[in-house]
């Protein structure tokens, strides 16, 4: 973490558990696993919200993703950690009470497949990402904001 003035001025040289190298290889990964699953869902239930929403599920967990490795790897963990508990408990209310306005009839667990693996890495992905932000440097919205503006090269 770099400090100038008492103030959080970005994390290219992130320190503690966001930035452990293992954690965010295995999160990559399961982001990834979880994304792509996502992409191969969409027209599979003839419905365009729910497409829409395999979509834009995949971009949050991909941006995730990619944020855990330029430099911004709170940031990462909590988008992508953050698309993936919403992904999940999507999965969960599809599969048990339905999503109204969307699915109004629920859908079993095993259907398709893939559903139950990519459930399996988001929650992992959830669990690795409060692992992660649990660790010494806290997590905040002026430290997020901070770590984006670093990445982005503005200062201030």
């Amino acid at each position: 973490m770099n400090v100038t003035n008492g103030r959080h001025t970005g994390t290219r040289s992130a320190t503690g558990r966001a930035a452990s190298l293992p954690a965010r290889l295995g999160g990559l990964v399961l982001l990834v696993v979880a994304a792509v699953i996502h992409v191969l869902l969409i027209g599979r239930f003839g419905n365009v919200l729910l497409d829409v929403l395999f979509g834009l599920s995949a971009l949050g967990l991909l941006v995730g993703g990619v944020l855990l490795f330029v430099g911004a790897p709170r940031t990462g963990w909590v988008v992508g950690g953050g698309t993936a508990l919403l992904t999940a408990v999507g999965y969960v209310l599809r599969s048990t009470t339905g999503i109204p306005g969307v699915l109004p009839q629920p859908i079993p667990f095993s259907m398709p497949t893939s559903g139950p693996i990519s459930v399996v890495a988001e929650v992992l992905v959830v669990v690795v990402a409060v692992w992660a932000l649990s660790g010494g440097e806290g997590v905040s919205v002026r430290s997020l904001a901070a770590e984006l503006k670093g990445l982005f090269g503005r200062s201030g």
